[in-house]
């Protein structure tokens, strides 16, 4: 890629931080008429080292010496140009080593370099952890809100001990909805920045029931309380209950007659499917397998209710004819 770039003293020096040569011996020319290019050189494949590729510009460039100003005859010589005053200008120029080429190309080519950028660091104050009761939770709130960048982070514990607590809550919803029964233990936990003292004061006033000796331990206490990803958000599981179905009871009565001319009555208990809760299954197998499923399960339930009748009629025939046959009703 050949584009062209800005270059000034100060990028030249900031180039050359990690090199053990000095700017000064880095004349070039800032004229506005000549632009100055930039040439990055792309692998043609995975297989090559990295360093010998590097290598083998800087030889392309100053010859075997592989650094400015290069050997006679190379191209980095030929392209010096002098001036009536004797000074010479550079016309062309390689990184000695890596750490100077990362830099040539993060000040020189920031379209490339902007997707290995490293993520700035937040910047932490000075910290210490400060505990209280947690039915001190609305007053602590307000300070909270008056001077919310002096509060780093915050949760509820079961324990004011950094060692021994184990969180509750992130929040003071989660805190209140919260299926455990109250012990009276509870506690709020602050991350508190000792840089503004005001703030610092005024929760030194509602007396906490525990405090960080000094921001070393601070340090501690916090990175107990409060681990990398505390800040995260949680992950939503999405969990899919079936109702079961509900069957009823259906109990039929059969009159018999036994050898011995006794009439027996027989009981028999079978499982129907009400009515209602087969409407509620239709209803969730559209949601889950959509019309197609949904048609078959009609026709099952239809198939089913023709059963009964006919179950039903089947058993009022049965005993009409057990009836009929039976002894007493010959006598």
């Amino acid at each position: 890629m050949n584009l062209q770039v800005t270059l000034t003293r100060d990028i030249m020096e900031e180039i050359m931080y990690f090199s053990d040569m000095r700017v000064e011996d880095f004349n070039f020319e800032e004229n506005p008429k000549k632009p100055i290019m930039g040439l990055t050189l792309k692998r043609s494949s995975e297989n090559l080292p990295r360093d010998v590729i590097d290598d083998i510009v800087l030889q392309v460039v100053y010859g075997n010496s592989r650094r400015h100003p290069g050997d006679e005859n190379s191209p980095s010589q030929r392209f010096l140009r002098t001036d009536p005053d004797g000074r010479k200008f550079i016309g062309l120029w390689a990184p000695p080593n890596t750490r100077c080429k990362a830099l040539a190309l993060k000040l020189l080519f920031p379209s490339l370099s902007k997707a290995y950028k490293l993520p700035e660091v937040k910047h932490i104050p000075l910290h210490v952890a400060m505990a209280f009761d947690a039915f001190k939770t609305n007053d602590l709130m307000k300070l909270h809100k008056e001077y919310p960048s002096a509060i780093i982070r915050y949760g509820f514990f079961d324990s004011d001990q950094p060692t021994e607590a184990r969180l509750i809550a992130k929040t003071m919803e989660d805190f209140d909805a919260r299926l455990m029964p109250t012990t009276y233990e509870e506690k709020i936990i602050f991350q508190i920045s000792k840089e503004h003292e005001e703030c610092f004061k005024l929760f030194m006033e509602q007396c906490p029931s525990y405090r960080s000796a000094d921001v070393e331990i601070g340090e501690q206490d916090c990175r107990i309380l409060f681990p990398p990803g505390y800040d995260a958000p949680p992950k939503e599981e999405n969990v899919i209950i079936k109702k079961s179905k509900r069957k009823k009871a259906k109990i039929i009565h059969q009159v018999t007659v036994n050898q011995d001319g006794e009439e027996v009555i027989e009981t028999m208990v079978t499982d129907k499917i009400t009515t209602e809760s087969a409407e509620e299954d239709k209803r969730e197998d559209k949601e889950d397998d959509g019309e197609e499923n949904d048609n078959e399960e009609e026709e099952e339930y239809e198939e089913d209710d023709e059963d009964d009748l006919n179950v039903d009629e089947a058993e009022e025939i049965n005993i009409e004819a057990e009836k009929a046959t039976s002894p007493m009703q010959e006598v």
